[in-house]
């Protein structure tokens, strides 16, 4: 039975823009250099983390993720945290004026705190399979809502096209088309927390310089034909 493994203690310092890429076909130019493409518009996700490996709780992270995901037969549930995300500050939401320290009051060794989570918002509709849009509370993003945003829904993937106003609502049209149904309640989440899998069984492969040190590039695709069950 394929598992859904939630990735923790990954370090990641480098990455790709998640990239929805297109399958076209084409036979090629004629004599005339005129080329016919054909697609049948569908996509998927394609993405990649770099990976620190520096200590052993990043060494022995690693070594458990690629054990627990098999190759490419279970997935591995990551957030893409995209530094261009909606922040609480977009939408006016301040965290507090000394931050969030540690549950012992401990800060950073800069003297940081944490931040408070990115913002999240509900549908306020059902909506099917293959449709292109959702409607969300306008509330919600006090006016930064953007084209190019991405968010998670449900685990898959999204990304903001662009969007209009509905009475208290945004209706925004979103890319790829949804690939299950969604319900009243469900969230965007503007982390992009998402399903991936493994592109090859080869991916996580380190070497270590003086047996200490190095990094790692996991290549990640969308499993769009998923073989469990969300629920």
């Amino acid at each position: 039975m394929v598992e859904v493994i939630d990735a923790a203690g990954l370090v990641i310092t480098d990455r790709s823009d998640p990239q929805l890429i297109h399958a076209t076909l084409s036979g090629g130019p004629g004599l005339n250099g005129d080329e016919q493409i054909l697609s049948a518009l569908s996509a998927r996700w394609e993405w990649s983390a770099v990976l620190l490996v520096r200590d052993e709780v990043a060494a022995r992270s690693l070594r458990w993720l690629r054990s627990k995901a098999k190759g490419r037969f279970n997935y591995i549930r990551l957030r893409i945290c995209d530094r261009y995300r909606i922040t609480r500050k977009d939408i006016g939401a301040v965290d507090p004026p000394d931050g969030v320290p540690f549950g012992d009051g401990a800060h950073f060794s800069d003297g940081s705190t944490w931040s408070l989570s990115q913002p999240s918002a509900p549908l306020v509709t059902d909506a099917a399979a293959g449709d292109e849009t959702i409607t969300v509370p306008a509330s919600y993003f006090s006016g930064a809502v953007s084209a190019g945003v991405f968010f998670g829904l449900n685990d898959w993937l999204h990304q903001v096209d662009g969007w209009e106003e509905d009475g208290d609502n945004y209706v925004l049209t979103i890319s790829p088309p949804l690939r299950e149904d969604a319900a009243v309640g469900d969230e965007a989440d503007f982390s992009g927390r998402s399903i991936w899998q493994l592109a090859s069984d080869e991916e996580g492969g380190i070497d270590l310089s003086l047996g200490r040190s190095g990094t790692t590039q996991l290549r990640l695709i969308e499993p769009i034909g998923r073989r469990f069950d969300a629920s």
